[in-house]
C-alpha cells in the first residue's frame, strides 16, 4: 500500500456537497451572465472585441482596407515582377550585415547612406534620375580621386626602384 496513488486513512473525506455545486446555483449564474451581455448589443461586442470603444458613436462599419487604395500600397499583390525583385534584392541585404557592406564597397559609399539607398529601394520610391545622376557623379569623383593616388603610388614606387638600380 505504499504506491502515491492509493488513500490512506489519514486523508479526510469530502462531502459531496460542498464539493459540487447545485444546480440552482447554476441556473443562477447562468441568468447572471445573460443579463450581463444583454446590455451589448453585437455591434458593441464587435467593436469590444476588436479593442474599440463600445459606447463610440462614430464607429465605422467600413473595412478599413478601403484606406490603402494610394499607390504606393498595393492590396492585391498586382506589382510588376522587377519590383517584388527589387524589394527582394532590399530585404537581403538589409538583413546582411557583410552584404551591406560589400554593397557600400562596391558602390564607392559609406554604410550608413548604402543602407539608406536600399531602405528607399525596400519602400518602393525609385530614386528619381536627377538623384541616380548626382549619386553617380559624386561615386565617379570618388573613384578618379582613388585613381590619382593610386597613379601617384605607382609612380613614386617605380621612380625609387629606378634610381635606386642605377645607384647600384
Amino acid at each position: 500500500m505504499d504506491s502515491p496513488f492509493s488513500i490512506s486513512a489519514n486523508t479526510p473525506s469530502r462531502s459531496t456537497s460542498t464539493s459540487r455545486p447545485s444546480s440552482a446555483n447554476k441556473n443562477s449564474r447562468a441568468s447572471n451572465s445573460k443579463s450581463k451581455s444583454s446590455s451589448y448589443t453585437l455591434l458593441k461586442q464587435d467593436q469590444q472585441a476588436r479593442n474599440k470603444e463600445p459606447d463610440d458613436d462614430n464607429y465605422d462599419d467600413e473595412s478599413s482596407d478601403e484606406d490603402l487604395t494610394g499607390a504606393s500600397y498595393d492590396l492585391f499583390g498586382n506589382e510588376s515582377y522587377i519590383s517584388v525583385q527589387i524589394r527582394r534584392e532590399a530585404v537581403a541585404v538589409l538583413d546582411n550585415p557583410e552584404l551591406l557592406m560589400m554593397h557600400a564597397a562596391a558602390r564607392n559609399d559609406s554604410i550608413p547612406s548604402t543602407r539608406l539607398y536600399f531602405l528607399q529601394r525596400l519602400s518602393g520610391r525609385p530614386e528619381t534620375p536627377a538623384q541616380e545622376k548626382e549619386a553617380a557623379e559624386y561615386r565617379l569623383a570618388q573613384l578618379k580621386k582613388l585613381a590619382k593616388k593610386r597613379d601617384l603610388a605607382d609612380a613614386e614606387s617605380s621612380s625609387g626602384s629606378t634610381s635606386k638600380g642605377q645607384k647600384n
